[in-house]
């Protein structure tokens, strides 16, 4: 590309990149690092004529929540806010966007003149971006702990308490 004078690069990221999902922690990890590693090349590779974007989809209606990794050894004290957070995540992501809207997406930004950097795909995900931007970070500590139940009580949930 550099050769050439021009090009471009497409990450997919995820609103996972821009809060953490409890309980997902390498998975968000990678996705900082995504966010991270492509904000880094933009910068670099823009005065090459070289385009980089990000994609970053909010909850999408995949198998991930089920079919995700999950830790070997879990540890007991979790139990019941892992099972809180699992099934928050297990209802957004069967409400969440549909995949065939991440890839047009991916297709309106590869057709793009001149793309930007990020692109927020999915209400969920354009709202919690807004939100982490303008409110107070107690605030949205508070609303974020909320949507995975974890100052609440589980209902009897046993330590191995998988998403359906």
């Amino acid at each position: 590309m550099r050769r050439q004078g021009g090009g471009q690069i497409l990450n997919i990221g995820s609103l996972a990149g821009l809060v953490p999902v409890p309980f997902w922690g390498l998975y968000s990890a990678s996705k900082f690092a995504v966010e991270g590693y492509t904000e880094a090349l933009w910068h670099e590779l823009g005065p090459l004529g070289i385009h980089v974007s990000l994609i970053e989809p909010g909850f999408v209606r995949t198998g991930l929540a089920r079919h995700g990794a999950q830790a070997d050894h879990r540890i007991e004290q979790y139990a019941r806010w892992r099972g809180n957070a699992q099934t928050s995540i297990a209802a957004h992501t069967a409400q969440g966007t549909p995949p065939g809207k991440v890839a047009r997406t991916v297709a309106r930004v590869l057709d793009a003149r001149a793309p930007r950097l990020r692109y927020t795909v999915g209400s969920d995900a354009a709202l919690v971006s807004r939100l982490r931007r303008i409110l107070p970070e107690s605030v949205f500590r508070r609303i974020w702990r909320r949507e995975f139940d974890l100052d609440r009580p589980a209902q009897q949930r046993t330590p191995d308490a998988t998403v359906a």
